[in-house]
């Protein structure tokens, strides 16, 4: 029997080797605890009046008024154990169960396992008898503990039950479990397994091939191995005529692993389908074999209208479908692992991925226990998910509290522990408190302005949304210059019809456009993620007025199309703008501060210089001076508005030209604002810039001081935002009071 491991558990047939046993089993919710008292883990329980339930499935949907229980349940069904072949035995596995499982059969304890998304099995007694009916027995228990991972809080339904496919697999005494597969864009491979079972100390040989798709050999080795079972070995080579992966040429190799000793094959083949690609990070921007790497996509929870948390396959692959023919070219599965099928899809129509466990909203609490969790999870994901050429970013928590410094430390352990494991691929947490990166490859953020902005305002114009990005990306990309940036959380909620309002589809398409504006203004940026794909249950808490499902999704949970889509279609497939220069490595933002508005230094302009507020009218003028101050910097056409056109009215108040005694304009200055800079009110000064044949006449200090007295009207300190390269302008700020952080 081949033994793939992409996709152990697809088919639902039964063979002579495996037993499908999904379908109708016997269940009966427990909600106070007494099932194992009671004796239903018994093999002579009566069962005869339990309910019939469909498994895989979830609670919430074998009768009304169960939906959103959360206790123990009881899962009972038989089986007849067929006979194993020589030299095999049988395991007993479960692709994911939410979440504690513990498992019986005929009344004996086999296991229990902890964790609602990732497969666990165990071994079967080998004096079972064949042929004869045996009774598998579980009991489920989806409550919410505090130390474990998710804990008590988490953003959607917690859906009990047996979620994905249960079967018995005959497997061979002597096995090979593969540990990782590194395969790079130059047909380098790295192939680690553990050759399981017990065998007598003679020749063993590993020998391997690749193949491409057409069934053309790629490379072909073998090695010596210890007679030592139970140890890692590793296969190395280098392929040739290889097509590296990625999403727009997903090609995809064939790994056939087999064991031999003397000559004789001595275990099943182990066959693995992968690619071979490189990811790296170079001059601040991702790159994918050796180009660079815009990132372009959804979140999405595995969550169909069908079966909830249960796995639907088809629900899963027309959603894939859909979100890459919209231009989109990543997929975050939200917030667990996923059902291992959606991988083996994205590997297939190329959709790069970000795998994660379900560390969410930790607060800190249950540090021991809950990081023990954590890094056991991440451990397990990691080795079930490493050999898919898809999955780019690993996850290790999302929007936890990293204002606590046990919940930084505990971050900070997690990301080491992945780079440990798996040094090939990006390793990230999603903060919605930006505070603590330093030991992510990636900054991956979340942030929702457009909502804040209402929960402030009735009247709150999302354009705002765009500069509120723009102003804090400058900021952060400053403090961590040269890592890149990823989005992975933006968006705005719609409730399904609604068309006029604040939650309606309209101001949803209207918030994605304009934040996504926002946000493209920083040349850091190295992707964005819309949060999110499709509407999902949420718990039955205080999400926005207590409603039970998330608005948030471009498309409805019966994946209805809402005007969002048009718009996220337009933005995914227009082109990129072209990537920023590098910069070097010596020239780097700078954050200076001025922490008053007092004692101002009084510069006036030299003779027949004047300055005057700017109109709209006058954004070509300004971006002809910019243009000519900066030659070497695109500034395209349009940019002023982009920059100040959130607030028009603010335009002619802040915004200044200034001019030689020939009437030319020679330069600008803004004396703009942030509203919430640090937490606080700030002044900004912002585009300073002075036509290079009338730099050296004072026009830059004379500015300076004109801006930071009017800006002294408004406001009772300021900050702006410069580079080390600038020395001239660093010493005149600093001539001016501020302070470099």
């Amino acid at each position: 029997m081949d033994h793939t491991t992409t996709s152990p558990a697809f088919s639902s047939a039964t063979t002579p080797e495996r037993l499908n046993l999904n379908g109708v089993w016997r269940f009966i919710p427990d909600p106070r605890g007494y099932g194992e008292t009671l004796g239903y883990h018994k093999p002579k329980h009566n069962v005869q009046f339990w309910l019939e339930a469909d498994v895989p499935g979830i609670v919430d949907n074998y009768f009304p008024g169960i939906e959103s229980y959360e206790g123990p349940m009881w899962f009972v069904r038989e089986f007849k154990l067929p006979p194993a072949t020589a030299a095999r035995h049988w395991v007993l596995r479960f692709e994911a169960v939410n979440y504690r499982a513990t498992v019986w059969i005929n009344g004996r304890f086999l296991g229990t396992f902890v964790g609602g998304f990732l497969p666990f099995e165990w071994p079967l007694d080998p004096t079972l008898v064949v042929g004869e009916n045996h009774r598998l027995t579980v009991c489920v228990d989806n409550r919410r503990c505090s130390g474990e991972v998710p804990g008590k809080l988490r953003g959607w339904r917690t859906q009990g039950g047996i979620l994905r496919e249960v079967y018995l697999e005959s497997r061979p005494n002597i096995s090979s479990e593969l540990i990782s597969l590194d395969a790079g864009a130059d047909g380098s491979l790295a192939l680690k397994f553990r050759l399981k079972g017990t065998v007598a100390n003679e020749n063993l040989t590993a020998a391997l091939t690749v193949s491409n798709a057409n069934g053309n050999l790629c490379g072909s080795f073998t090695t010596p191995l210890s007679p030592t079972l139970n140890r890692l070995c590793e296969i190395k080579g280098q392929c040739h005529d290889i097509t590296p992966w990625s999403p727009d040429q997903p090609a995809l190799y064939t790994l056939k692993l087999n064991i031999y000793r003397n000559n004789t094959l001595l275990s099943d083949e182990l066959t693995i389908t992968s690619g071979f690609r490189t990811l790296a990070i170079k001059d601040g921007r991702l790159t994918l074999n050796g180009a660079d790497l815009f990132i372009k996509g959804f979140n999405r929870h595995d969550d169909s209208p069908r079966t909830g948390l249960a796995m639907d396959l088809t629900t899963t692959e027309a959603d894939l479908h859909a979100i890459k023919a919209m231009g989109a070219n990543f997929v975050r599965l939200s917030h667990y692992p996923h059902h291992p099928f959606t991988l083996e899809l994205c590997d297939r129509i190329g959709l790069l991925a970000m795998c994660e466990i379900p560390l969410y909203w930790w607060r800190g609490n249950n540090e021991e226990q809950t990081l023990a969790a954590a890094t056991a999870q991440l451990t397990d994901l990691i080795k079930r998910d490493r050999h898919h050429p898809s999955v780019a970013f690993w996850g290790v928590s999302n929007e936890t509290e990293e204002n606590s410094p046990i919940v930084r430390n505990g971050n900070r352990l997690l990301l080491q522990h992945v780079k440990k494991l798996d040094p090939t691929r990006w390793a990230v947490h999603a903060s919605y408190i930006w505070t603590d990166f330093e030991e992510d490859d990636v900054i991956a953020l979340t942030y929702y302005p457009t909502l804040h902005g209402f929960e402030r305002d009735p009247h709150y114009n999302c354009a705002h949304s765009g500069e509120r990005w723009s102003e804090r990306l400058t900021e952060l990309s400053a403090r961590y210059p040269g890592k890149p940036i990823l989005i992975a959380e933006f968006g705005y909620m719609a409730w399904p019809g609604i068309r006029e309002g604040m939650v309606s589809e309209l101001l949803q398409a209207e918030a994605l456009e304009q934040e996504y504006a926002g946000i493209m203004h920083e040349p850091a940026i190295c992707g964005i993620t819309i949060w999110c794909y499709a509407d999902h249950p949420w718990p039955e808490e205080s999400f926005f007025n207590y409603i039970v499902r998330s608005p948030y999704g471009v498309v409805t949970r019966d994946r209805r199309e809402k005007p969002a889509c048009q718009v996220v279609r337009k933005l995914f497939q227009a082109p990129l703008p072209p990537a920023p220069s590098p910069q070097p490595a010596d020239n780097y933002r700078i954050i200076m501060e001025r922490p008053h508005l007092n004692d101002i230094p009084d510069i006036p302009f030299p003779e027949g210089f004047t300055i005057r507020p700017m109109k709209i009218t006058d954004a070509g003028l300004w971006e002809d001076i910019w243009r000519d101050a900066e030659p070497f910097t695109t500034i395209s056409d349009g940019l002023f508005m982009r920059e100040f056109g959130t607030d028009p009215a603010a335009i002619t108040r802040r915004c200044f030209l200034i001019f030689a005694p020939n009437g030319c304009a020679v330069g600008t200055i803004s004396s703009w604002y942030n509203r919430n800079y640090k937490g606080h009110d700030y002044g900004r000064i912002h585009w300073v810039a002075i036509r290079p044949v009338w730099q050296g006449k004072g026009l830059a200090k004379a500015a300076l001081s004109f801006a930071l007295k009017i800006m002294a009207q408004w406001h009772d300190r300021a900050y702006l935002i410069t580079s080390s390269g600038r020395t001239a302008a660093i010493k005149l700020y600093e001539k001016f009071g501020f302070v470099s952080l």
